[in-house]
């Protein structure tokens, strides 16, 4: 059979391709065939992307000066088109490999079916159009501004706790007052 029943661990089962078969498996050529066109898929897909982004740089580049709105749409263009073929490239290409090292019997990836097929592959699927709708790259950048607001405000706690340690005794003290010392971080009466 060209589908496989895979049993979800209850009463119920799902029914989905089988695409992990061996030489000895009947419908080996035909899903064979299948992986082959998914990364024929893949391949196209990429390619186009890549020329989206190369005739959007040549139109741009006509351009004599280029203002920063033109900059930030390029940029903002050529993010969106990176992280929606790497999500492709992390959900398919690995998939693909898994099931020729199944096919060529190198390794026995049975176990690793359900995660593909239920998990990883249906997930592309749904980041691709929270990708197309800037969702994700606004939610990266809020985590990104989030993150970096963290690590000034670290900085700036950093620098105060050091510029306090530095405290310079005075030259002279008060008759009859103790001298002020410092060591390291913390000051210490004489």
């Amino acid at each position: 059979a060209v589908v496989s029943t895979q049993s979800t661990g209850g009463s119920d089962s799902v029914c989905i391709f089988k695409y992990l078969v061996t030489k000895s498996d009947p419908q080996h050529i035909f899903s064979l065939f299948i992986l082959f066109l998914n990364f024929l898929c893949f391949v196209l897909i990429t390619g186009c992307y890549i020329l989206i982004q190369y005739y959007v740089t040549k139109s741009s580049s006509r351009v004599a000066v280029k203002s920063s709105a033109t900059r930030r749409r390029d940029l903002k263009l050529q993010t969106k088109i990176s992280i929606i073929i790497a999500t492709d490239f992390l959900c398919w290409i690995p998939f693909l490999v898994v099931c020729l090292l199944h096919f060529s019997e190198i390794i026995n990836a049975s176990s690793w079916y359900p995660l593909f097929s239920i998990i990883i592959l249906p997930l592309n699927s749904v980041i691709n159009p929270l990708l197309y709708s800037d969702l994700v790259t606004r939610g990266i950048k809020a985590l990104g501004l989030t993150f970096m607001r963290g690590i000034n405000a670290i900085r700036s706690m950093t620098s105060q706790s050091q510029d306090s340690a530095t405290v310079t005794p005075p030259a002279a003290s008060v008759a009859g007052a103790p001298a002020a010392t410092t060591t390291d971080s913390t000051m210490e009466i004489t």
